[in-house]
């Protein structure tokens, strides 16, 4: 599998000049040891969460104030493989939003959402 083959979109559009995409799905651990346990500690698994960071190329003025008034919105996330039948999508809050600018370098831009959703599989529309 290809980077380039792999589509995010934000409420049904995809984040302009993507150069990287990162999903990360967990779960907490509940410790439930007690003295039967011995010397090791014992857990179950707790509840699930989600999250997707996407870097990009930073375009414009513009686009930085644009991006500036997403932080704190809630949005639709859709993550797919690009020739997949099949999108894993989710509502999430978007709770970052970084500039990185380096001389004689492009300026990047990432995103963070947060899932506060379950994320799950749906056909494309």
């Amino acid at each position: 599998m290809n980077g380039n083959e792999i589509i995010i979109l934000v409420n049904g559009a995809a984040i302009w000049g993507t150069k990287s995409d990162e999903m990360q799905v967990g779960c907490e651990t509940i410790p439930i040891s007690s003295p039967s346990s011995g010397d090791w500690n014992a857990s179950i698994a707790g509840r699930k969460s989600w999250a997707i960071t996407v870097g990009f190329l930073v375009s414009g003025t513009p686009q930085i104030y644009s991006s500036v008034d997403m932080v704190g919105t809630r949005v639709i996330m859709r993550f797919k493989y690009r020739t997949g039948t099949v999108w894993l999508e989710g509502m999430a809050i978007c709770t970052t939003f970084k500039v990185t600018a380096t001389k004689l370098n492009l300026v990047q831009g990432s995103f963070s959402f947060q899932g506060i959703s379950p994320l799950e599989m749906v056909e494309p529309d």
